[in-house]
């Protein structure tokens, strides 16, 4: 229990840092901190899938900290009252990437 709550701190630190990092180099109403963190979330599980036959209940809580689906929902609704065709290529480039990242890390 105690290395799954560490794992969960872990990966909402590392999305942080890299928000913190990054938040004022990103001025695209389209590409955002959330779907770059989400395609990288995807990719490390399809890479970690591939190398492994069990799934780590740490490594599900690190990807779950780091990934950002409630903000990604958030992103997704706020960019709809501006604009429905902003909202919906949002959705559609955070969903397809993110299965592609997936499946690109299964591969590796």
């Amino acid at each position: 229990m105690i290395s799954i709550s560490i794992a969960a701190m872990l990966g909402i630190l590392l999305r942080y840092l890299i928000t913190m990092q990054f938040k004022n180099m990103i001025t695209s109403k389209i590409v955002t901190i959330t779907l770059i963190i989400n395609v990288a979330a995807c990719f490390g599980m399809g890479l970690y899938l591939a190398h492994t036959n069990t799934i780590s209940f740490a490594f599900t809580f690190f990807l779950g900290a780091f990934s950002t689906f409630s903000t990604f929902n958030f992103e997704v609704i706020s960019k709809f009252d501006a604009s429905k065709k902003d909202s919906f290529m949002y959705l559609l480039l955070n969903l397809s990437l993110s299965l592609i990242s997936f499946l690109i890390g299964l591969i590796l």
